[in-house]
């Protein structure tokens, strides 16, 4: 099986353009893709995760698309509109950036009508897959070696430093009870000239 081999772009424009694969074949090809991913990332080799989880999604998703068809003939299903919605959803699933799957897709498609499937994939998917496993698989060989990253960036420097560290307890500046207004606006004055003021 050629199509399992290399990024499998082709394979997907070909599925997206309604080639006629069988629900067998690609669900074969989605099975061969997960394990020659696997053995890839798994051995050290070359490759990534974007454009694999693309390529099941869209097996998948057309697979699942061809039973709905056969299930339901009066709807008029394209199987390619459940691929283009099975590639969001697998790339939510992988890399958990639900935005850049839902603006990817409708990029590709321009289609306001998969706007509502696509966002309700994501979303399922994004919640079933941080419900089995916290990290996306960017995140998760950082946290085994200890490096926690939460929501998707670096800890904010801020949310390290408590306030007690940088908190000044006694004022600079103190008022006396009865002091004039004047006394006071020359301080604040003096304050804002050595802040930089003119």
């Amino acid at each position: 099986m050629p199509e399992v081999f290399g990024i499998g772009y082709a394979t997907i424009d070909a599925i997206l353009n309604g080639a006629s694969y069988s629900i067998g074949f690609l669900l074969l090809l989605m099975m061969a893709k997960m394990v020659m991913t696997a053995v890839s990332i798994g051995g050290g080799f070359q490759g990534g995760v974007f454009a694999p989880a693309l390529f099941l999604g869209a097996t998948l998703g057309a697979a699942f698309g061809m039973v709905m068809e056969l299930v339901f003939p009066s709807l008029h299903i394209t199987p390619a509109a459940f691929a283009m919605v099975g590639m969001a959803a697998a790339l939510v699933g992988a890399v958990h950036a639900p935005l850049t799957a839902i603006l990817l897709l409708f990029e590709m498609t321009n289609d306001y009508h998969i706007i509502l499937p696509l966002m309700l994939s994501v979303m399922f998917s994004l919640l079933l897959s941080q419900w089995i496993e916290k990290d996306s698989v960017y995140t998760l060989g950082l946290a085994r070696k200890g490096l926690r990253i939460r929501r998707g960036q670096d800890i904010d420097v801020l949310e390290a430093i408590e306030v007690a560290e940088v908190m000044q307890t006694s004022p600079p500046h103190h008022f006396r009870q009865g002091a004039s207004f004047d006394g006071g606006a020359g301080i604040a004055d003096r304050a804002y000239t050595r802040a930089g003021g003119h």
